[in-house]
């Protein structure tokens, strides 16, 4: 019912927040690029690079489809969001630094630039109260 409902959510709320607190250093490390041996076994195979996000993205502009549509909408948006390749350019993605990806991650991904959406029986006053005691009150304000 509702009130499992409310405790999935504010898990949800709670995990994500917190993580954002703990770092992002280990999701960087399976979630960005790295080298990697083709054999893990063999020091003298082949570098390749890996990771999720750089996989995900080389597979999402595999298409020509996919190509038109991202330069489309960097040419009708210009000066949005839109204009840029919100998981990234595959061929940039191995110029992304640890510290680049830091900084734009303790910005964008701050509780400062979220919303918080709720649907449901869940009353307002007391649903943000649970969000403040959960999770904003581990972090400052910062402006965005």
């Amino acid at each position: 019912g509702s009130l499992l409902v409310e405790k999935r959510w504010f898990g949800t709320v709670s995990k994500v927040l917190m993580a954002r607190k703990c770092g992002v250093s280990i999701v960087f490390l399976k979630e960005g690029h790295r080298l990697e041996f083709d054999d893990l076994e063999d020091a003298t195979s082949a570098l390749k690079f890996k990771g999720v996000v750089f996989n995900e993205m080389k597979g999402a502009m595999s298409s020509q489809a996919a190509q038109f549509s991202k330069k489309l909408a960097s040419y009708v948006y210009p000066t949005s969001t839109y204009h840029h390749n919100s998981g990234g350019e595959p061929v940039d993605i191995p110029d992304l630094t640890y510290s680049d990806l830091v900084e734009f991650h303790r910005t964008h991904y701050h509780p400062s630039n979220a919303w918080f959406y709720s649907y449901g029986d869940m009353p307002l006053a007391t649903t943000l109260e649970k969000v403040e005691q959960l999770a904003l009150c581990n972090f400052d304000k910062i402006d965005v």
